[in-house]
């Protein structure tokens, strides 16, 4: 019933570009949600595995996630009680015989319950990339970060056994292949073509749709471009550093093995620096973040120009 209400809005001849385009955001959002639930349940041995391993620091950043987790469900809620025949009313969209998206039905006493169910699917819209982006993506990387500078630390002062030292790496790529194992492809370019499009569609809403929404959708909208934009300008940055900082631990730990025993020597020679991958044997570097936003804003000036 909903799906017929919102293609026979969009087949409409009067209906213009935006409307099209905030439904592919949300067709896309709740897509997202379900293959992200999917793949969570596939490689859920691997998740606890992953989890453990970077426990603590978990504990850390646990309350960088909450503001997102708060706010969209309220912005969902009003927007289900304000505007029940607009995206993303879904459910009053299809109880309510919406004539347009800015039909207002009198029905606010009814519409209560269905915009309580919308916050619940809007927190669990929410939290659901959280646990993703940060809990399963970021925080296993600040770990090997943190891990790596303590290692490229005590190379430089001798600190410790060097053999200790040298096992330790293993133990990063031991780390390094979990964060792997629980991004399998084609998962990772999957995340990161979502993104792209959310934020390319969010931004277009807020520059080209804004006199047509209301306050609560506009939030809603702004909270998801400014979340996106930290996932594409900080997370992903965050993903190249095991890379680059693993290129020089394994070139201090090269210089320094000429007193090393032969089994060191070739022990060294095996490493290879750690990365992110990005699927197609390709992986994350200095420049992954900016390609990715340039990408997103291509697609916003080609929807600009619709």
């Amino acid at each position: 019933m909903c799906y017929g209400c919102l293609r026979s809005q969009l087949e409409s001849s009067n209906s213009p570009y935006w409307k099209p385009i905030i439904v592919t955001f949300f067709v896309v959002v709740f897509a997202s949600i379900v293959i992200s639930l999917l793949h969570l349940f596939r490689v859920r041995n691997d998740v606890v595995c992953l989890l453990n391993a970077s426990e603590d620091v978990e504990r850390k950043y646990r309350e960088k996630g909450s503001v997102t987790i708060v706010t969209e469900p309220i912005g969902v809620f009003f927007g289900y009680l304000v505007r029940p025949c607009m995206p993303p009313a879904f459910m009053t969209m299809a109880i309510f015989p919406c004539s347009a998206w800015d039909a207002v039905p009198n029905h606010y006493v009814i519409n209560l319950i269905p915009a309580i169910f919308g916050a619940y699917f809007g927190s669990l819209i929410s939290s659901t990339p959280v646990f993703l982006i940060i809990v399963l993506l970021v925080y296993p990387v600040e770990l090997q970060l943190l891990l790596l500078k303590e290692l490229r630390c005590k190379l430089k002062s001798g600190g410790a056994g060097r053999s200790v030292l040298l096992r330790h790496y293993r133990r990063f790529k031991l780390l390094s292949r979990l964060h792997k194992n629980a991004w399998k492809d084609p998962v990772m370019p999957f995340v990161i073509g979502v993104i792209t499009v959310i934020e390319s569609t969010s931004l277009y809403v807020l520059i080209a749709s804004h006199h047509e929404l209301t306050l609560a959708v506009l939030g809603l909208f702004s909270i998801v471009a400014i979340d996106c934009l930290i996932v594409i300008h900080c997370f992903f940055k965050i993903m190249s550093y095991p890379y680059t900082r693993s290129v020089e631990l394994v070139q201090i730990a090269r210089r320094g093995i000429k007193n090393c025993s032969r089994w060191e020597v070739r022990f060294v020679k095996s490493w290879h620096p750690l990365t992110v991958e990005m699927g197609n044997n390709t992986f994350f570097d200095r420049m992954t973040s900016l390609t990715i936003w340039k990408m997103s804003t291509d697609i916003l000036i080609t929807f600009l120009l619709m």
